[in-house]
């Protein structure tokens, strides 16, 4: 019951947040932005035979989802703390 109203709260924000993002019209990708991604990809893999780029992005990335993670269960836990308790 706790976990769903919270989740219910962060539903509530997110759709505020978003909602104004919702009423701006669509977007469409420069073509110039994606022939920089291709150059900067090339560009990577002459760098891959000095330097294993794909295993160290690898690892960067997990090291920020387990980061991300632990800053959201922290967040988590000092939520619950707030709700006072009942004897």
């Amino acid at each position: 019951m706790i976990t769903t109203a919270l989740l219910l709260q962060l539903l509530i924000i997110v759709y505020a947040v978003l909602g104004g993002l919702l009423l701006l019209p669509d977007v469409s990708i420069n073509s110039d932005f994606v022939s920089a991604l291709g150059t900067f990809g090339s560009h990577l893999q002459g760098l891959d035979g000095y330097f294993p780029v794909s295993a160290f992005l690898t690892i960067v990335s997990l090291v920020v989802a387990i980061e991300g993670s632990v800053i959201v269960w922290g967040l988590i836990n000092w939520a619950l703390r707030r709700i006072p308790t009942q004897s």
